[in-house]
């Protein structure tokens, strides 16, 4: 799942923004920090986003963190929200993804995630959590497939060797994540259509020689899908 720090020195607009993300994305976790120690041991366990008010305690400055979080997680979407425009010509110095104005509207931060989560979908970057404070990275392009057996999800790389083992996530969680390419041909299993070197009744078959199973079900739309997409290769 998703793992979003939203970090506020006030408890009140902090739980509040936070409880409006959990409603509007329920396959995410939501983290409330009103310390910068609390939001940066967040970080460093693995954050898909960051919502970063721009006046902290003890004189912080928000710009100047992002900053150290853009150079220590580069992979971290940073929101910035703040009451006060004065701040809307330094926050560009930090790159973030979006910028919300308090009072926050579920309009506004509906178009800031919609900003992140296409940013994550064309950069091919996913992050998956692997337990209630951490999470893994990978990169899509070095993905070949994932097999789900025995409560457990495991990814293996364009060199077929495992990239991750994941527990407690569904397969159709990280089939959501990942690039149209990517196929769902079994209950068990998701392939990269760019690993496969041809389909026949019912398997793939990778680069490699190895075969994936595809179910009789899904057959005629994983040959449509594979069709398509070495005609669009060529």
């Amino acid at each position: 799942m998703k793992r979003i720090v939203v970090y506020d020195n006030e408890p009140a607009p902090c739980s509040e923004l936070a409880a409006m993300l959990r409603e509007m994305r329920r396959n995410a976790i939501v983290f409330e920090a009103n310390t910068f120690e609390t939001a940066k041991k967040l970080a460093e366990d693995g954050c898909y986003a960051c919502f970063l008010d721009i006046e902290l305690e003890n004189g912080l400055n928000g710009i100047e963190l992002a900053k150290e979080f853009r150079d220590q997680y580069p992979n971290t979407s940073l929101v910035f929200v703040t009451a006060h425009m004065r701040y809307c010509e330094q926050v560009f110095e930090a790159s973030p993804d979006a910028m919300l104005v308090k009072p926050v509207s579920r309009q506004s931060l509906e178009r800031a995630l919609s900003l992140i989560e296409k940013k994550h979908s064309d950069s091919g970057v996913i992050s998956i959590s692997t337990g209630i404070n951490s999470a893994q990275t990978l990169n899509a392009d070095e993905i070949c497939y994932a097999e789900s057996l025995l409560r457990k999800v495991t990814v293996y790389g364009t060199d077929l060797k495992v990239l991750a083992v994941f527990r407690g996530i569904k397969l159709s969680e990280l089939h959501e994540r990942l690039p149209k390419q990517f196929v769902r041909c079994h209950q068990s299993f998701i392939v990269n259509l760019g690993c496969v070197s041809g389909i026949s009744r019912y398997s793939f078959t990778l680069r490699n020689g190895q075969s994936i199973p595809i179910s009789q079900s899904r057959f005629k739309d994983m040959r449509r899908r594979y069709i398509e997409f070495v005609g669009d290769a060529l």
